[in-house]
């Protein structure tokens, strides 16, 4: 059909450019071989039906393909556990997501935590593999690697897109959060909660995290310390005299002094339960920044604190890169009050934008 169509449009074609020939050779319009009136009413009656001959014959055809598509779909729609291309789900609280090997997950928006891994699970943004646990960040894909499942929980209302192999529940039970009495509507509460639920910061007892209480140097060492994943079994021994090597402490103590982040007293001490002050709390974080390879970039012009004549000599420097970077801020009055001591509120806002900007580098 297709074919004759086209065939009479090229027939029309031909046919226009001989009669234009032979209308020219007679000598114009006072002596043509074929009436000039004729031509044009000819020609146009036949290419208004070859026009309606083609769109005919597509109609039918696209008619065809578009029916082929939809089976295709309703097969594929029917099917509850494997997505052609990608397929948006919309989950409550508690709703899951469970992929299997070649299969993907992207969350759009929402909060989720892998709750279950057998396997292994690649965050295909950065190629890294990740673990159980893990609270993941929107406009990241996971992928389920050969012989493996994840699993995949939301804690609030989260639309993900996912391929290939998966299965679904749209809500059910939330995974289990750290939560602390005395931090619902304080000003860190995400900071804080964040970092708990990373396992990075632990509670004080009794359900509280004392954010208001200061930290002491020890469990600033430590932060970082789980924050690197660091193998405490590795660091049996430690330079400073007052560091029990087998605290709960100690072996980020050791690890965070064989790596040069931290330096101690000059009289061979540690001072493990001194609270840290805001610019060793500056000095520290940006010296682990340096161990880690990250380049912070800076995101405000260098302030001037009006209490800079107070800085150590040895603090300087990195107090005014944590400020430049957006790590640390002054005090409203334009302070930075260097030797006054860093809550542990405080120091989770710290680690918390330092995790941040060092996933943007």
């Amino acid at each position: 059909m297709l074919k004759r169509v086209i065939s009479l449009v090229l027939a029309a074609v031909i046919l226009l450019s001989f009669t234009a020939a032979a209308y020219a050779a007679a000598g114009g319009a006072e002596d043509p071989l074929i009436s000039l009136t004729y031509l044009n009413t000819y020609i146009s009656n036949l290419l208004t039906l070859g026009g309606s001959k083609i769109s005919e014959a597509f109609g039918k055809f696209d008619a065809k393909i578009n029916k082929k598509l939809d089976d295709i779909n309703a097969v594929v729609s029917g099917n509850t556990e494997f997505a052609s291309g990608y397929k948006m789900l919309y989950l409550k609280t508690g709703g899951t997501v469970s992929i299997t090997t070649g299969g993907s997950v992207n969350l759009i928006s929402g909060t989720m935590r892998i709750t279950d891994v057998n396997g292994t699970a690649i965050n295909v943004s950065d190629g890294k593999t990740v673990d159980e646990g893990k609270l993941i960040s929107a406009n990241n894909r996971y992928f389920a690697a050969e012989k493996s499942k994840i699993v995949l929980t939301a804690y609030d209302s989260a639309i993900v897109t996912v391929n290939g192999p998966y299965s679904s529940t749209e809500s059910g039970a939330a995974p289990r959060d750290i939560s602390f009495s005395d931090v619902p509507g304080f000003w860190a509460e995400d900071y804080i909660n964040y970092l708990a639920i990373n396992g990075i910061v632990n509670g004080m007892g009794e359900g509280r995290f004392e954010p208001s209480y200061t930290m002491t140097r020890a469990m600033f060492v430590t932060i970082i310390g789980r924050l690197s994943k660091v193998n405490t079994a590795s660091y049996t021994t430690t330079q400073f005299n007052d560091v029990d090597v087998g605290a709960w402490y100690g072996p980020y103590v050791a690890w965070a002094s064989q790596n040069g982040i931290v330096n101690g007293y000059g009289d061979g001490t540690f001072l493990p339960n001194a609270s840290i002050s805001r610019e060793q709390m500056a000095v520290i974080i940006m010296r682990y920044a340096q161990f880690c390879g990250v380049n912070l970039q800076n995101k405000n012009p260098q302030a001037v604190f009006s209490d800079d004549s107070l800085f150590s000599a040895w603090a300087k420097d990195s107090v005014y890169g944590a400020q430049r970077t957006g790590l640390i801020n002054g005090r409203p009055d334009n302070t930075f009050d260097p030797k006054g001591t860093a809550t542990r509120a405080e120091v989770c806002t710290v680690i918390y934008r330092y995790i941040k900007s060092s996933e943007n580098t």
